[in-house]
């Protein structure tokens, strides 16, 4: 369900579930900001949580990208979108914005989260806008007494008037109010991840585009292991693996792979030619293969590949779906449909 349910529902809550969620949200903007998407509308309402588990154990997505916009280095907009409690002053004051509002909008969601009411709400719109624009920050002590100056310190910052005050996603992820509110990170299982890594890394091109598609369809709690290795070995809280961070995690493991096997296992799973792993590269090498091959999942994977839905195959089918820069022969996609039929 919706974030925004279990605010109504709870009112506010403790600060390691608060720290638990945010540190995901704050995860997810970095990511989307890594591949130059502005969300501009960061709320509870577009933060879903799974259904029926404890807050501090729900992995968080976030939805409704009507409003978000692709962005160059340096690249700012004028036109206000969002809702007005989440936007930050100059977006509200119709003045130039960037990427930061985001930042913005998880300050104001953590002040939410933790009071119950955002830090800027007037009787009406006219009103928030006003308050947003020039009102001071403040924490009420009969809300705030029990409340750490640690979480206050995250607010402020995230809540910086100046735009170019604000912390980057990954920067305010590092705050130390998060390592001191979420729990110490448990030993995580990479013997099977590294043999499975290898395996995938030796499939088809083919193989490993059908894997990538299963991946992104499977249900959450299929993944949920899989989803706290990625976090762990996430180390930045990007949302996106590198070559330091996979070392460093097999490192922890007692592996004794090489630099070269290493090199080999980021370019097997490395689809997009980042020279990074994102979640669904992950999920697609390390998934459980009897998870993948659900009749279902594969039938929604079958479909991505089959554009026309004739129930075919082309080549000229495969080459769109698993194009990746190569010369306009289709001569590579003709020798994975021979290799198939």
């Amino acid at each position: 369900g919706e974030l925004f349910e279990r605010v109504l529902r709870d009112s506010f809550f403790a600060e390691r579930q608060a720290a638990f969620i945010m540190q995901q949200i704050l995860a997810g903007v970095g990511y989307l900001h890594s591949r130059s998407i502005c969300h501009r509308s960061i709320r509870p309402e577009h933060v879903l949580l799974e259904a029926e588990k404890p807050m501090h154990q729900s992995v968080i997505k976030i939805i409704d990208f009507r409003t978000a916009v692709r962005f160059k280095e340096g690249e700012i907009f004028d036109e206000p979108r969002g809702q007005i409690l989440y936007m930050p002053p100059e977006m509200a004051g119709g003045r130039a914005y960037d990427c930061t509002c985001d930042i913005w909008s998880c300050g104001v969601m953590l002040y939410l989260l933790l009071s119950g009411y955002p830090p800027f709400a007037g009787e009406n719109d006219t009103e928030t806008m006003r308050l947003v624009q020039g009102s001071e920050l403040i924490f009420p002590e009969g809300d705030w007494k029990t409340i750490s100056e640690p979480v206050r310190d995250l607010i402020r910052t995230l809540l910086a008037y100046d735009r170019g005050s604000r912390p980057s996603a990954p920067e305010a992820a590092k705050h130390p109010w998060f390592r001191d509110s979420v729990p110490e990170e448990k030993p995580f299982p990479l013997h099977k991840c590294q043999r499975k890594m290898k395996s995938f890394c030796g499939q088809s091109k083919l193989k490993k585009a059908a894997l990538h598609e299963v991946a992104r369809r499977c249900k959450t709690d299929e993944i949920e292991k899989l989803a706290e290795t990625f976090a762990l070995l996430d180390t930045n809280h990007d949302h996106l693996i590198t070559f330091i961070e996979l070392k460093e995690g097999l490192d922890k493991l007692g592996s004794r792979i090489s630099l070269e096997e290493l090199t080999a296992l980021m370019e097997g799973m490395d689809m997009d030619g980042s020279r990074q792993i994102d979640y669904s590269e992950f999920l697609a090498a390390t998934l459980e293969r009897k998870q993948s091959l659900e009749s279902q999942t594969l039938f929604a994977a079958f479909q991505v590949f089959d554009q026309d839905g004739d129930g075919c195959i082309s080549e000229q089918e495969l080459k769109q779906v698993l194009w990746t820069g190569m010369d306009d022969s289709c001569e590579w996609a003709l020798q994975l449909l021979n290799d198939l039929d």
